[in-house]
């Protein structure tokens, strides 16, 4: 399996999800946390919530 992870400064390129998505058909696409650089301090709750519901677990 490979992993990727695309920053949100890559996303405001554009066009990158549909890009990745016809090079990679069979990939899954999860759902993306946007934390900004002021508001790291303050995002554990939300990324601990973010990560919850990816449900990675196998």
């Amino acid at each position: 399996m490979r992993k990727m992870t695309v920053t949100r400064r890559t996303l405001l390129a554009g066009g990158v999800p549909s890009n990745l998505r016809a090079a990679i058909p069979d990939a899954t696409f999860l759902e993306g946390l946007a934390v900004e650089g002021t508001s790291v301090d303050g995002a554990r709750d939300e990324a601990a919530s973010w990560t919850r519901g990816l449900s990675l677990a196998g």
